[in-house]
Order: structure tokens, then sequence, then C-alpha cells
């Protein structure tokens, strides 16, 4: 599916299930963030994919694919790309 249709509700699931990702990680006591050289990389990665979606003058940049706001979800340890194959290191 391509987040360039998504509903606002679809885009809340995904931001509520990287939430709980995230929340399972601190309780497990995994990283939760990544580094800033692999946030750097991440970032780099999804400018230059074809479902990247720039900022506009209302919008932050976001995937086309899962509509995440990139700089977000790239700082997240626990999230990956959501292309197949993903883009982002694992």
């Amino acid at each position: 599916m391509s987040c360039n249709s998504c509903t606002s509700q679809e885009r809340a699931v995904n931001l509520v299930r990287a939430m709980l990702r995230a929340a399972k990680a601190v309780i497990d006591g995994e990283p939760v963030l990544v580094g800033p050289d692999e946030r750097k990389a991440r970032i780099a990665m999804c400018v230059m994919c074809e479902h990247f979606q720039p900022a506009t003058s209302t919008t932050m940049p976001t995937c086309g694919l899962c509509g995440c706001v990139v700089k977000l979800k790239a700082r997240l340890a626990t999230e990956d790309c959501p292309d197949n194959p993903p883009r982002w290191p694992h």
C-alpha cells in the first residue's frame, strides 16, 4: 500500500505501532535510538528513494510507503525501512 493514499487513521496506527516497538525496546533494555552516523545514512537513503515525499509548506518530509516523518523514523533503532527489500541496514 502506498501511503500517498493513507488515511489519517492508518498513519496514526503506524505511529502507535512504532511507539509500542520503542516502548518494548526500553523494557527489554535494547537500544531505542540509532547513532548520528546511522541516522544520517538512513535519511540519505530516504532522500534518494522514489517513495520519498519532500516537505511542503504544511508538511515535513515523509515516506510515501508508510506515511512516517522521515527524520523521526530514521532515529529509531526499532524501525525498518518499509520498502521491499528494505533500504536501511538492520
